[in-house]
């Protein structure tokens, strides 16, 4: 009986060592299954991000992979973000990712449960830009960049677009666009002075002599591009620009339109389409510097993106690195206000993305209403200023910070993103000579014999000669520059200037003059032209604008419009879509694998 009890207990247990070994097999089986089904989630899941007809992050997916007589295999894949490094260009850099998380599950027929396994990736859009350096298997046609509202493409090629009104355009003493104009109707050129035709007339041949025309048009020429005219300008105004201030203009029987953009668009956004959406910062109807002086992109929002619902009023010391949108007017009331779009840039001059140039960059300022710059205002804007109706600048006098010493010299400049850019004075020697630059200084670079435009000085280090400037600007080897006592009041405008109408004000200075006085300016001028003593003191060549330069009248631009070359504006989020063409022509997103991985849970 023993040996029988034996022979029973062994057999009892190679019977249940038998059942553990198939059951461990059935279930390592049913992992495998599980963890393939996974597997080919992911591979789905990045094959459907990368069709033209991809529903987007808010659609998960799911598909059966296999069935047999012993049940059957699925996966499940959702879609969520990815936390950024904390850096607001870390937020709009993890903003471009989309984590993966495939369930694949084994459900054998007749089981309570079902056997899961989890795999998870992380992939990044890189999408397909024109002008992009060629990659090994890319199409060269594909472009991922989103199609702009109708219209915008061609007003940003324009430093100035004035799209309509019976004066689209009214350009005034103080005020310069550097870069061509489209003017949808008529241009208003140095009017409702208290002068005569005759005087106005020799001020503006003054300019044109003394500065050039066109491109090449130095400073404080009002006008330095070419002009296109929808309607054929008269015959005085034809007068005006070509044989006094030599501007080139043309006309054009196609009418460009204002951009069909609409501000609340801006309220709730995706980066790309297809991905998640995110709401803009709100503000109220005051922006402060004692409220959020500096307001950058975020993880909650990437592009920066603030939004007033109504009317918004900006006053001192306010700073944005983003873009600022109101659904009725914008006005600029205060000193110090600082407004520029996020540029791809990560603040120290790197940049997180690959030909960062080619990247689209959102307007800076954007207005269902009116943009006002009033004249007591000292506002820098890095990018596009974009209205529905009329852009309205008060040209403030020209008034320079006191007290402060100036300095010639070279130096480099590089863009540091965030605004900002470093300016790296190169004949150290002479400033540590005893100058003093300060925040209450302003930078200007000279590049093929004309002066630029002027960057404020943010932080000083005259130890190193390290300076960092407002603005975004390159010159990569030592170049001719001046730093000079900041401009009191002004509104510089980097970007184009998109609106109904553009509608610069006479400064101060010059409406206080009377008829009278102008008239004896213009006799004073005639006197130094023909001489005092006959031809011992004459000067023939002196031109009006010089005459009044030297009795020191006002000429310095305390308004200025510039477009800079190498930005790829782009109007409104998304800034990017898939590419529409066929998958064979390279239609789709683009996307790279930054990690894979199986996850417990």
């Amino acid at each position: 009986m023993a040996v029988l009890a034996t022979v029973v207990v062994v057999a009892i247990t190679f019977l249940h060592s038998q059942t553990s070994s198939i059951r461990a097999a059935e279930n390592g089986r049913a992992a495998d299954l599980a963890t393939h089904a996974a597997e080919t989630g992911i591979a789905a899941a990045l094959d459907a991000m990368q069709n033209p007809s991809w529903q987007g992050v808010s659609v998960p997916l799911t598909a059966e992979v296999s069935r047999n007589e012993q049940g059957f295999a699925i996966y499940t894949v959702t879609f969520s973000k990815v936390s950024g490094d904390g850096t607001a260009t870390g937020a709009t850099a993890a903003a471009l990712q989309v984590r993966l998380r495939s369930t694949g599950a084994w459900q054998a027929f007749g089981a309570s449960r079902a056997t899961e396994r989890k795999v998870e990736a992380v992939v990044s859009l890189t999408p397909r830009l024109a002008g992009r350096p060629s990659r090994p298997g890319d199409v060269p046609s594909a472009n991922d960049r989103a199609s702009d509202v109708a219209g915008f493409s061609q007003a940003q090629n324009y430093a100035l677009f004035a799209a309509e009104g019976s004066n689209s355009f009214s350009s005034r003493p103080q005020t310069r666009v550097s870069g061509d104009v489209w003017i949808g109707e008529q241009l208003s050129l140095f009017e409702d002075l208290l002068w005569s035709s005759t005087a106005r007339q020799a001020l503006l041949t003054g300019l044109g002599t003394d500065n050039g025309g066109g491109t090449g048009a130095t400073s404080p020429h009002p006008l330095a591009g070419s002009m296109t005219f929808y309607v054929l300008p008269s015959a005085a105004q034809q007068a005006d620009l070509i044989s006094r201030l030599k501007v080139p203009y043309s006309t054009t029987s196609t009418r460009l339109t204002a951009p069909a953009f609409d501000a609340s668009r801006f309220r709730k956004y995706r980066l790309f389409a297809g991905g998640f959406e995110y709401n803009a910062a709100e503000l109220g109807s005051t922006l402060q510097a004692s409220q959020n002086e500096t307001l950058r992109p975020s993880e909650s929002n990437p592009l920066g993106i603030f939004f007033c619902n109504g009317s918004l009023a900006v006053q001192n010391n306010v700073v944005v690195r983003g873009t600022l949108v109101a659904m009725s007017g914008i006005t600029f009331e205060g000193r110090g206000i600082s407004i520029t779009p996020f540029d791809w840039r990560d603040g120290s001059g790197g940049t997180p993305v690959l030909d960062q140039n080619l990247w689209p960059v959102l307007p800076a300022v954007v207005a269902g209403g009116h943009v006002t710059f009033n004249a007591a205002s000292q506002s820098f804007i890095g990018g596009t200023v974009l209205s529905a109706q009329d852009v309205v600048a008060n040209t403030p006098d020209y008034v320079s910070e006191s007290a402060l010493l100036n300095y010639d010299g070279t130096a480099t400049a590089t863009p540091q993103g965030d605004g900002l850019s470093k300016v790296q004075v190169t004949d150290l020697l002479t400033l540590l000579s005893g100058l003093t630059i300060n925040e209450s200084h302003a930078v200007q670079f000279q590049s093929s014999g004309r002066w630029g435009e002027w960057y404020p000085v943010v932080t000083a280090n005259t130890l190193t000669g390290a300076f960092q400037v407002r603005g975004t600007v390159e010159f990569s080897s030592p170049t001719t520059c001046r730093f000079r006592p900041r401009r009191v009041h002004h509104a510089d405008i980097m970007g184009p200037l998109i609106s109904r109408r553009a509608l610069f004000a006479n400064p101060p200075a010059w409406s206080a003059v009377s008829s009278s006085s102008w008239t004896a300016k213009y006799s004073a001028w005639q006197d130094k032209r023909n001489g005092i003593l006959g031809l011992l003191l004459a000067r023939p060549n002196l031109t009006f604008s010089q005459s009044l330069a030297e009795d020191g009248f006002p000429f310095e631009p305390t308004v200025r419009i510039a477009r800079p070359q190498n930005v790829n504006y782009a109007c409104e989020p998304p800034l990017f879509q898939p590419d529409p063409s066929s998958r064979s022509a390279g239609g789709g997103y683009r996307w790279e694998v930054v990690s894979w991985r199986e996850v417990s849970s």
